[in-house]
């Protein structure tokens, strides 16, 4: 009987802490949908503002006029789009992880996991018509030499973007093979082997004394 509430023990301690672990990542990718969420509405009022308010010249060539409506609908339509995929993705996978059946922080983290990549093209999508808008609204408003100058600037501003983004994913990228995996101590349960949950302990009180020598 000792084994046996020992095992249980062991079992429910494992469980706990892989979804403590989970939980955290869970709040992590909240936050950072949330963030890109809060840009992209920014961006998206900044189209609507632009079609509604600013006044269109008649002497502008019907060309520069369709570039600049264009850029605005795929502005707006880019980043609500994002706007969407943040706001259901962060409402319904927090909604599985706490209400749904046993496993489901695991299910809801990797599966806000899978829609990041998702989420950042419609944001790339959204700010680089963000440019366009802006270049094309240049052309409306200002003087042609003046509107070439800020196009020069903008395009410029764009390329810096889209070349230190690709730097950075470069930098941060990791495949899904060495993501860290916490399957095996959440399938841990009445099926398992006492050599795989030996070997468990083993390692949490090996890690124990390792903590404990390096705070001494």
């Amino acid at each position: 009987l000792m084994l046996a509430a020992d095992r249980l023990l062991l079992q429910s301690s494992i469980k706990d802490q892989a979804v403590k672990l989970k939980s955290k990542e869970l709040d992590l990718y909240e936050r950072n949908y949330g963030e890109i969420g809060l840009q992209s509405s920014v961006l998206a009022s900044c189209a609507v503002v632009a079609m509604v308010e600013l006044h269109v010249p008649e002497h502008v060539p019907p060309f520069v006029q369709m570039c600049f409506n264009i850029s605005c609908i795929l502005c707006l339509a880019a980043n609500l789009n994002t706007i969407a995929s943040t706001t259901t993705v962060t409402v319904l996978g927090s909604s599985l992880a706490l209400r749904g059946p046993d496993g489901s922080m695991f299910r809801s983290v990797e599966a806000m996991n899978k829609e990041r990549r998702t989420i950042f093209i419609y944001f790339g999508c959204g700010v680089v018509f963000a440019h366009f808008m802006a270049i094309a609204a240049a052309f409306v408003k200002m003087r042609p030499e003046t509107a070439i100058a800020a196009a020069c600037i903008l395009s410029l501003s764009l390329y810096n973007i889209l070349s230190s983004t690709r730097e950075r994913f470069n930098k941060f990228w990791f495949t899904d093979q060495e993501t860290i995996d916490f399957s095996d101590l959440w399938e841990v349960g009445p099926s398992a082997r006492p050599d795989q949950l030996n070997r468990m302990k083993i390692d949490g009180v090996a890690g124990g004394n390792e903590n404990s020598r390096s705070n001494v």
